[in-house]
């Protein structure tokens, strides 16, 4: 689903402006106040291992949370206007009735660029999720600051933030020579 050419490097997978026509990031201490009641008015972002869970018959994202998610969601923002909650779902486990898993790394995705590029991201957090439980300091167990996807340690106060890994590529060129 991914098209043959892209009008500009702006629009690649992985890049925002994949998604900001369909998702606001926020952070997780914005999520709508009556939580448990909205999480039926929700998205969910359901990964199984580099597998993104969608319905069956839309390609879309589930909307109702699958009764064997034993992972705690967490908030991550706002897909087409509604809540959006990431959580893992175990691999032992076959998909709910009704879902699909379609991988995130395949070569040709059988799906949306943006649906690609939410999946990449959803995964991405549920690593940072996972390896920021507890703080490298000390050991102690570590919660969100209000405002930021940092988190601070209760035991010494050390703050940690997900990790930033710029990358560039180049081609270096002397005439018709490219140097490899």
């Amino acid at each position: 689903m991914l098209p043959k050419h892209f009008e500009s490097t702006l629009y690649l997978p992985f890049n925002y402006q994949s998604l900001k026509e369909h998702f606001e990031f926020l952070t997780p201490d914005a999520a709508p106040v009556d939580n448990v009641k909205l999480q039926d008015r929700s998205v969910w972002l359901i990964l199984q291992g580099e597998q993104l869970l969608v319905e069956e018959k839309t390609g879309e994202l589930p909307s109702f949370k699958p009764e064997q998610l034993r992972a705690e969601p967490l908030f991550i923002g706002l897909w087409r206007g509604l809540p959006c909650y990431v959580a893992p779902y175990s691999r032992s486990l076959s998909s709910p009735a009704g879902v699909v898993a379609l991988d995130l790394m395949a070569d040709e995705p059988l799906m949306s660029l943006p649906l690609l590029s939410l999946g990449a991201l959803g995964r991405q957090l549920l690593q940072w999720q996972k390896n920021s439980s507890f703080c490298s300091s000390c050991g102690a167990a570590m919660d969100f600051i209000a405002g930021q996807w940092g988190k601070s340690c209760r035991g010494c106060g050390r703050e940690h933030y997900p990790h930033v890994h710029p990358c560039i590529i180049v081609l270096i060129r002397r005439g018709e020579e490219v140097l490899w």
